[in-house]
């Protein structure tokens, strides 16, 4: 999914020189504008395509999981963290915040986290509410878009060089 103010022909210039320019540009010709909150943005759904990491992920039937490893993204290190912050089954993510989930799990473990775990918040939460089985890296545009100003750079956490 995209959440950036892309335009349409940058997204073609994209799709030329990328080396899965065919499914790119499938992803062009379907690409709908959309206003998010922070501006105008291009949505386009992963979820049309049958990629290589599509016919691998775990795609259960979320009405049936009972154990937060039989999510898709949830290993067994993701699922003791959501454990360490009162998750124990699937369904009780239906409706959560997943920044309150991740900024809950940061105080539990007393350390910063990859901001790539907000997104893997992000994708167990969508799939628990609409069924949809994306990977996690499919909501980093989205969080970078939405939490931007909440959730600072790697670079900053770590004090590289980009670092304020």
């Amino acid at each position: 999914m995209l959440c950036k103010p892309l335009s349409v022909r940058c997204l073609k210039r994209f799709a030329a020189s990328h080396k899965d320019a065919e499914m790119l540009a499938v992803l062009v010709s379907s690409v709908t504008v959309v206003s998010t909150g922070c501006g105008i943005g291009l949505l386009a759904g992963a979820q049309r395509f049958s990629t290589p990491w599509q016919q691998q992920m775990k795609n259960p039937d979320r009405l049936a999981v009972t154990r937060l490893e039989q999510l898709p993204n949830i290993g067994k290190a993701m699922a003791a963290d959501l454990r360490l912050i009162g998750i124990e089954r699937p369904q009780q993510l239906i409706g959560c915040d997943p920044l309150v989930l991740f900024r809950t799990l940061e105080e539990q473990a007393r350390q910063r986290h990859d901001p790539c775990v907000l997104d893997t918040f992000m994708a167990a939460i969508h799939f628990m509410e609409s069924g949809e089985a994306l990977p996690w890296w499919s909501f980093t545009a989205q969080r970078k878009c939405l939490y931007r100003q909440i959730i600072p750079a790697q670079a900053e956490i770590e004090g590289g060089p980009q670092a304020k």
